[in-house]
């Protein structure tokens, strides 16, 4: 059975009390804590005096969870003193007040990952007085109301190696030990050389050069500017893009005012050299009608005797 199958009636004084046990229980296990974290310095300090950087490197990593672990039950017990304070306006409230989200979501959260087994009691609380909606909300931190650097510091993973670098570093300066880091194998470097490239070229980068491209032409590219940009002078002159323009097709002639070519010859045969001509008469320019004259005028069997003579040609 889960804890919410038991329905239980939110009390005031009781999770007041467990409040304050909570803020006395954070302070016994921040000094067991900062002791145990001591005694393993001087450990992996005797490592590092033996040279056994791996194993040195491996117990660090413990330290550096000690230390989450005391900072987010700093921030715990802040959050525990401002809830007992105002238990009051928690208790008049139907809803958790909005300034008060972030210290009961971040106390709800913590409650099953730390060893402070009075918060527990605390969620329960919380629990009967909000639903288990909202107390499910803040074990999954679905509203995002959870403190960001309490989830950091109680999350279970591997401590980044160049931190592990910093802490034997430094625990290397404390005890007065001469230690050279340039021998211990971090998972970094070996990312980094899976990721060297075979061919050092390929570190470079080009991009297009900002002239047109001509036909028949390689494409050119150009290095990135590695230098400081030329300086401005008011005396430069900017030279304009030139024009590319189409040329003209070969078959095209200059014309003159006229609209004629150049080289045109009024006595050069026609291309309808062998048109028959048309009767006197019948298309001529004086039987062609005025304006808003009738067009019945023309002799359309003459035009029909032309259009076959054609025909028979082709």
């Amino acid at each position: 059975m889960g804890f919410f199958d038991k329905k239980e009636k939110f009390e005031v004084h009781k999770i007041k009390s467990n409040l304050k046990m909570a803020i006395t229980r954070i302070g016994l296990l921040k000094n067991k804590k900062s002791n145990g974290i001591k005694v393993q310095k001087r450990q992996v300090a005797e490592l590092l005096q033996n040279e056994k950087d791996e194993s040195a490197r491996i117990k660090v990593e413990n330290i550096i969870r000690e230390d989450y672990a005391i900072e987010a039950l700093e921030i715990l017990e802040l959050f525990c003193d401002l809830v007992h304070t105002r238990i009051q306006l928690l208790s008049e409230s139907n809803t958790c007040p909005h300034d008060m989200k972030e210290a009961v979501s971040t106390l709800i959260y913590a409650a099953p990952r730390t060893e402070v087994k009075e918060l527990m009691e605390v969620r329960n609380q919380f629990a009967a007085k909000f639903g288990k909606d909202f107390v499910d909300a803040a074990m999954d931190n679905k509203d995002l109301a959870v403190n960001q650097r309490v989830m950091f510091k109680l999350d279970v993973k591997v401590p980044e190696p160049y931190l592990c670098i910093d802490y034997l570093r430094e625990i290397a300066k404390e005890n007065g030990i001469e230690w050279d880091d340039s021998n211990v194998v971090t998972d970094v470097d070996v990312h980094n050389q899976k990721m060297t490239p075979i061919n050092p070229q390929l570190q470079t980068f080009s991009i297009p050069t900002s002239e047109p491209i001509q036909h028949n032409q390689p494409f050119q590219t150009q290095q990135f500017h590695q230098g400081p940009p030329p300086a401005y002078s008011p005396n430069t002159q900017f030279q304009s893009q030139p024009q590319y323009l189409i040329p003209p097709p070969s078959d095209l002639r200059p014309t003159n005012q006229s609209g004629y070519s150049v080289d045109f010859n009024p006595q050069q045969p026609s291309m309808f050299h062998d048109v028959p001509p048309l009767s006197q008469g019948t298309f001529g320019a004086s039987n062609v009608p005025a304006f808003g004259q009738d067009a019945n005028s023309y002799d359309f069997d003459e035009l029909q005797k032309r259009f076959e003579a054609l025909k028979k040609r082709e």
